[in-house]
């Protein structure tokens, strides 16, 4: 259903947890993150975040 929804969307707000499960590479969602980004890399998507995603993944 998640990867559905991803599908049908053009835009695509991220959220730090997005980045941290990525980053440590996140058992449960490793494979989902995984498509998700490919997905973004295709160029079929436009996505965005904020400063606040910024400052909470480098702290």
């Amino acid at each position: 259903m998640v990867a559905q929804l991803m599908m049908d969307s053009r835009k695509l707000y991220l959220d730090s947890n997005i980045f941290i499960y990525a980053i440590e590479g996140h058992e449960l969602y490793a494979g989902v993150l995984q498509k998700l980004f490919q997905y973004i890399a295709s160029q079929h998507i436009q996505v965005c975040t904020s400063e606040l995603t910024l400052a909470e993944c480098l702290e």
